[in-house]
């Protein structure tokens, strides 16, 4: 059976970690696949567990010089720090001598000063990019910390041998400690900076409170979330966080739920409604029963979801992967040559070795292979934030290319609370009428049932009791009620058992029938309102070249009354859910179509496809076949979703453009001698830092633009 092991690699120094790491561990018998996020060192390995355990994966992984959390996280951080704070103040002589030569001054520390400092430096700050050279090498494997430690070592070696021979007076010790220095630096702000980007994600974890209130042997005891149980009761004060899932058993309160649904407006819960982890109480005690385990609340699914899609590669990153794993070995060819080629067209050995020093230092697959995986890290959480639960990273590559959208009508354009509005009946009285079809529609989850049902309350009926039930997609319900078979649905499913209609007339409003051996006993009328927003999501689909289609069961007449409200030219009405496959396939032969729906009908269509919306207010059968889940009842909540799509793609464009532009640039410029080894360090964590800022700017971007 296929399991996962997950967990965070804390000191990924460069791109082509990833692939040093990914090559090694498919050597282990069992493991089927390897997902590394580099922004975020999050890693998921899939793995047979009759071949291989976590304990193998996470010693191999270890073995290459590599941390996890939650062990080894703060000794990774601080050293890092450490090793930055250490090498700068070993550096600072070795600097101010540099510049002082720089400016004609004429304060020049003792070689032996400089030897003993440049020493320290090389021995405490680059002991990272020798240990990650070794041990890369051993794996076969050629990464970052390679040029690192050669193009330091180069200058440090050089300048020894000068210094305890005496065959030349050019010492070059104050480069190669102010290189280590400013990679280390370069470094620790790259991990500031992805920290920061990552700052959503931190977000969405702290919603989940850390402990509770709850009764155990009759006595209110504080536990850790972890250690509650499905049927424990839990107090929840004023301003208190619910802890897990759960359904109110007493009390009334209102409860802010705008994490999840984006509703402003506080929800009133009473006995019997339930409450989600994360929202907050608002105003009295309430006590809740729970129903769900840490690991399935709403919000834990959130999260799941988000961290799937940051930890999945996008289509797009494949060709940076790709060039990442020749990049380094390929520059220190470059290197080679460059150091060749300066030394046979007159430079000196010295000069032709700085250059080659800046050459190797300048190369940087870092802001290569961050270019994609940070964009994915910053607008899946983002989206969360949004109420755009995005499942993969494709999908978020695929929408800014939508053409035309299928929009199911009942849930998605209209709200899908159906309300009776009249009755017709025939050979029957009206409330007798009304409890057969309300207790027909119990059985059922279809908004149309659920509308009908509804009438029991109101009325004040009770509830009769329903046998050889059966639910019928697209068409109605059937039941036995007092020794009578009773038939509730459309024109079409009482004509096939039967039952003569020839009384009934079509209406531009909603209807549902009830017949009764071969009569017609009944009509129900029932209205349904087109949700606020969805009127402008139209226009603002329109004028982004993107046909909208409004899809529905209904018969022609209602579906063309929505359309027109909400502005759509182009609507199938009388659409079973088989057909609704159809109208998609039939799109997708000119067009690139996405589909909104949330029931389990849509289910087929939403995975057909390009691009499937799931709205949570739906089944999970519609959110299990979509790619992207839409938290908020707000339509405009599907163009946000777009939008971000768009933003996402354009980032990750400018990201690797960045990225290529910066090494087409940089190398041949290092090797011509214009940049210093100096310069080149700085340049190089730019690079990388400069690649990270863009992705965090698009967090600001306003979305229902």
């Amino acid at each position: 059976m296929t399991q996962k092991f997950e967990a965070k690699i804390t000191n990924l120094r460069c791109a082509s970690c990833i692939e040093k790491i990914s090559k090694v561990l498919f050597l282990i018998n069992g493991v089927s696949d390897v997902a590394i996020n580099f922004a975020s060192g999050a890693v998921s390995i899939s793995y047979a567990e009759d071949q291989t355990s976590p304990k193998k994966i996470q010693k191999k992984i270890i073995s290459l010089g590599y941390m996890l959390e939650p062990e080894e996280k703060k000794k990774g951080s601080s050293s890092l720090v450490f090793q930055t704070i250490i090498s700068a103040a070993l550096s600072f002589p070795l600097f101010v001598t540099m510049i002082s030569h720089l400016f004609s001054y004429s304060f020049t520390l003792h070689p032996v000063y400089q030897f003993f400092l440049a020493t320290l430096v090389q021995a405490i700050g680059g002991y990272p990019f020798y240990k990650g050279s070794i041990q890369s090498i051993k794996a076969g494997y050629v990464g970052m910390d390679v040029l690192v430690a050669l193009g330091t070592s180069v200058a440090f070696i050089y300048s020894s041998i000068n210094f305890f021979l005496k065959i030349d007076t050019a010492l070059y010790f104050e480069t190669s400690a102010i290189l280590i220095t400013l990679i280390l630096l370069g470094k620790l702000l790259e991990e500031r900076s992805k920290n920061r980007a990552s700052s959503s994600m931190k977000a969405l974890l702290n919603m989940q409170p850390k402990e509770a209130s709850v009764y155990r042997d009759n006595k209110l005891v504080s536990l850790l979330i972890e250690e509650i149980k499905i049927g424990d009761k839990a107090l929840i004060r004023p301003f208190d966080k619910i802890p897990v899932d759960g359904v109110v058993v007493k009390g009334e309160s209102h409860v802010d739920e705008a994490m999840l649904t984006g509703e402003s407006v506080p929800i009133r819960k009473k006995m019997g409604d339930t409450v989600f982890s994360g929202t907050i109480n608002q105003d009295e005690t309430l006590e809740i029963e729970i129903t769900k385990d840490i690991n399935n609340t709403v919000l834990s699914q959130i999260i799941d979801l988000v961290k799937n899609a940051q930890n999945t590669k996008a289509p797009i990153q494949r060709l940076a992967d790709k060039i990442s794993s020749y990049f380094v070995p390929s520059i220190i060819g470059v290197s080679i040559i460059t150091f060749v080629l300066n030394y046979f067209f007159g430079q000196t050995a010295q000069e032709a070795m700085v250059r080659a020093i800046a050459t190797l230092i300048i190369a940087c697959p870092c802001a290569l292979g961050l270019a994609t995986p940070i964009v994915i890290m910053v607008v899946t959480s983002k989206g969360a934030k949004e109420g755009i639960l995005i499942k993969s990273p494709s999908a978020l590559e695929k929408m800014h290319k939508l053409q035309a959208l299928c929009l199911d009508k009942t849930g998605t354009i209209t709200a899908g609370e159906l309300n009776v509005r009249s009755i017709h009946v025939e050979e029957i009285e009206e409330k007798k009428a009304y409890q057969i079809a309300g207790s027909l529609a119990s059985g059922s989850n279809h908004p149309l049932s659920k509308g009908i049902a509804n009438i029991l309350e109101l009325q004040k009926l009770d509830l009769l009791e329903v046998t050889d039930f059966k639910d019928i997609a697209g068409k109605g319900i059937q039941g036995k009620i007092q020794g009578e078979i009773y038939f509730l649905g459309s024109k079409a499913f009482l004509q096939e058992n039967k039952i003569d209609v020839s009384k009934y007339q079509d209406h531009d409003f909603i209807e549902v029938l009830l017949g009764a051996g071969s009569k017609l006993v009944a009509e129900i009328a029932l209205e349904d309102r087109v949700k606020k927003g969805a009127k402008e999501l139209i226009a603002k689909l329109q004028a982004d070249n993107i046909r909208p289609y409004l899809i529905s069961g209904d018969k022609e007449e209602i579906v063309a009354k929505v359309a027109k409200e909400v502005g759509i030219s182009d609507f199938f009405a009388k659409v079973l859910p088989a057909q609704k496959v159809k109208h998609v396939e039939d799109l997708q032969k000119s067009m690139f179509v996405g589909f909104v729906g949330d029931g389990v009908n849509d289910a087929p269509s939403l995975a057909k496809a390009d691009v499937g919306f799931a709205l949570s207010t739906g089944t999970d059968v519609a959110m299990e076949s979509s790619e992207i889940g839409l938290m908020r009842s707000d339509p405009m909540t599907i163009y946000r979703a777009i939008t971000l799509s768009r933003l996402a793609y354009s980032k990750i464009k400018q990201n690797l453009f960045l990225a290529f532009v910066y090494n087409i640039l940089a190398v041949p410029l290092a090797a011509i001698g214009f940049l210093s080894p100096i310069i080149a360090s700085i340049t190089m964590a730019l690079s990388s830092i400069s690649v990270i800022t863009n992705a965090i700017m698009l967090d600001r971007k306003k979305l229902d633009v």
